[in-house]
């Protein structure tokens, strides 16, 4: 019997968790594997956690589509496939003559706050301990 798929609530929290927590850079395709889900479902899903977060992370989207015809006669539109930033979306899509396609392909911490995040976590390793011997250190003292 296959597991229940986690509620939309839990999704967005484990994302949350995934990309402001631990950094990481979550695409569809990852996300819609390691939570069993359907690829379109796991589109759906980031497509809320960038709206949704949208001050906090960044998305690249996938964009498909046709190019108009070419002034030569008889030149057909050309297919295209491209990945675009959030930023660059409105021009790649006015670009296009007919969109195919479109979904959030990846999305990750935007840079400053991912600087802000790797800032803390310095900070928090290197804070100063007291080791069990009464000293004072940056290093952790591990005892086994």
């Amino acid at each position: 019997m296959a597991a229940a798929t986690p509620s939309l609530d839990e999704l967005l929290r484990q994302l949350s968790e995934a990309v402001c927590d631990e950094l990481k850079i979550i695409t569809y395709k990852w996300f819609a594997r390691t939570h069993d889900l359907p690829a379109n479902y796991a589109k759906q899903v980031l497509f809320r956690f960038v709206e949704e977060q949208q001050e906090r992370v960044r998305a690249v989207y996938m964009i498909a589509g046709t190019l108009p015809a070419g002034a030569d006669e008889g030149a057909d539109a050309r297919s295209v496939v491209r990945l675009v930033d959030a930023q660059e979306l409105s021009r790649a899509r006015s670009a296009l003559h007919t969109v195919t396609s479109l979904h959030v392909h990846r999305c990750d911490l935007v840079p400053q706050r991912r600087v802000e995040a790797m800032q803390l976590c310095c900070q928090m390793l290197l804070a100063p301990v007291r080791c069990s011997t009464g000293c004072w250190s940056t290093t952790p003292y591990m005892q086994s």
